[in-house]
């Protein structure tokens, strides 16, 4: 049973972790930095949030996205333009490497040149600046 959509009445943005595709074999760039596409070639993630927008009642207003050391640039963009083409807000999550994030032990093990490299990497990209389209944003 599905309801009929509705628009928000806060300004409090509504998004998603893409993480129900999984973080290995859903979010995780294979060893040549590759992100996982489904049987049609599409990004994982993007043809995911395509189904949510379209299963959800609540407009889904941004997506949460991970960005890996070495992750392949133009894979990242393909992400972050196919994210913006459904708009959303795109949030991108450095990831760096060197600890476990259960471990206390681990807390100043963080490589953080890895996560230079990722913002590198990103901005080598050439992303636009420019906001997505404001649908389903609340005023």
């Amino acid at each position: 049973m599905s309801s009929a959509p509705f628009s928000l009445r806060t300004k409090v943005e509504l998004g998603v972790v893409p993480t129900h595709i999984k973080f290995v074999g859903g979010l995780v760039p294979d060893d040549q930095g590759r992100l996982p596409r489904g049987d049609d070639g599409a990004l994982l993630v993007v043809s995911e949030m395509a189904g949510l927008k379209a299963l959800c009642p609540a407009p889904i207003q941004s997506a949460q996205i991970t960005a890996f050391p070495g992750v392949d640039a133009g894979d990242m963009d393909e992400l972050i333009t196919g994210l913006r083409a459904l708009g959303l807000e795109v949030h991108i999550i450095m990831m760096v490497g060197g600890a476990d994030p259960m471990n206390p032990a681990d807390e100043d093990a963080v490589d953080l040149p890895g996560g230079d490299e990722v913002a590198l990497d990103i901005d080598d990209v050439g992303i636009s600046d420019e906001p997505p389209p404001s649908e389903g944003k609340a005023p």
